[in-house]
């Protein structure tokens, strides 16, 4: 295409003092109309010749995008990949017409850009925490579509929690060489483990072995702790760190902005 060349004047008494200033006096004299034929249409409204490429702008000469005509609408890529997900602070927008969406099913060019995420299993992703697919520490593996954890966590006697009824073994009745049945032996010392141990006679009696291992005697044990009429229910505790709220949105499958 040959482009005719607009030369116009330089300033009067135009006298460049380097070779770079008569250049650029000279380049700023110059200019080219496009002709509307030149393949090219600049404009906020689609052009009627379908085989230009269309520089498309806003009412306030915003440019929004290079488009060409193709399968009956001109068409724009999408600048952002499909599945990409991002967060959204606000509330949710209408998919119908945002981003230049609209409320057709998706495909190449039509239905919504975005839409609320989803997992690997199609679910919308929603009161939960993202986290990275791979493998914890534990060995447990975390696979795409994956879901775990909980909002709060009631202890277990593995973790530490202790029975609100539980007992403490102090001592046992029974009898003994030279003791009474009714007898009480006390621990006397730090015990391998119930119920074995050396312990000690109570009584006001007279004679006999004071002491005795408590698994030589035949009577009940002696516990510390009774078992609670009502005792109070365990609340589990918060598992939540801090936290702030908003959306995961994330590209549809469609490709193309279209203008029809």
């Amino acid at each position: 295409m040959n482009t005719p060349l607009n030369i116009g004047n330089v300033p009067q008494g135009f006298c460049p003092s380097t070779w770079q200033a008569a250049l650029n006096g000279i380049g700023a004299a110059l200019s080219v109309d496009i002709p509307a034929a030149s393949g090219f249409s600049i404009g906020s409204t689609k052009p009627a010749d379908t085989s230009q490429v269309w520089f498309r702008i806003d009412s306030l000469g915003r440019f929004l995008g290079i488009y060409i005509f193709g399968q009956g609408s001109w068409l724009s890529a999408h600048p952002s990949a499909c599945g990409l997900t991002m967060w959204w602070f606000a509330a949710l927008p209408n998919f119908t017409t945002f981003d230049g969406g609209d409320s057709n099913s998706v495909g190449p060019a039509s239905g919504p850009m975005w839409q609320q995420a989803q997992d690997g299993n199609g679910t919308v992703i929603a009161a939960k925490f993202v986290i990275t697919a791979g493998t914890l520490p534990s060995a447990t593996v975390l696979s795409i579509g994956g879901t775990g954890g909980e909002e709060t966590h009631i202890l277990t006697a593995a973790e530490g929690a202790q029975d609100p009824n539980h007992k403490h073994i102090s001592g046992r009745f029974g009898a003994a060489s030279g003791g009474g049945a009714d007898d009480g032996y006390f621990f006397t010392e730090a015990s391998t483990g119930f119920p074995n141990g050396t312990a000690q006679r109570v009584t006001g009696g007279s004679g006999g072995i004071t002491t005795a291992n408590i698994n030589t005697l035949g009577g009940n044990y002696i516990q510390s702790g009774v078992v609670d009429p009502q005792p109070a229910t365990p609340n589990g505790h918060n598992t939540l760190p801090l936290y702030a709220v908003g959306y995961l949105l994330q590209r549809t499958a469609r490709i193309f902005y279209s203008v029809t």
